[in-house]
């Protein structure tokens, strides 16, 4: 258990140092209690506090695992006219594509070109933007799987 932030956890008000001192953040008999108002935490609170914060650390972890897979993530994607361009999933470089899509009409098959992650122009008609949505949204639930 990490002693510091589990008491941060328990304790929010607290400053390390003046209030108490971990040397060994692993180790309950490294712990220094200077604090005299609140008393000292016992080894059973700080474990069942201990839970929670790993629980948090380890959601944290996921968080970050999913946001650089995201970031990391280059799909390619082949339009109704056999033209393939290159994505990135993030929110910046795929929203301008979708904002395109307000643009087209439905059914319309008079391309809007569409600037890939390399700015290459890749003509965009009505079935294209329902086919990349969907891609984007098959690829993003993959990644959330993939980081349970």
């Amino acid at each position: 258990m990490n002693i510091g932030q589990t008491i941060n956890k328990l304790y929010p008000t607290l400053e390390f140092w003046s209030d108490f001192e971990v040397f060994d953040e692993w180790n309950w008999q490294e712990l220094k209690w200077y604090n005299t108002e609140i008393t000292e935490p016992t080894t059973e609170e700080l474990e069942t506090a201990w839970v929670t914060v790993e629980a948090e650390i380890l959601e944290e972890q996921r968080q970050a695992n999913i946001r650089q897979d995201i970031a990391d993530t280059i799909i390619e994607f082949t339009t109704i006219w056999g033209v393939t361009g290159k994505f990135k999933i993030r929110k910046k470089d795929f929203a301008p594509v979708l904002a395109q899509f307000m643009d087209v009409k439905e059914n319309s098959v008079e391309p809007i070109n569409v600037l890939d992650y390399y700015y290459t122009p890749i003509p965009f008609v009505y079935q294209d933007f329902l086919d990349f949505k969907a891609l984007i949204s098959d690829t993003q639930t993959q990644i959330l799987i993939n980081n349970p």
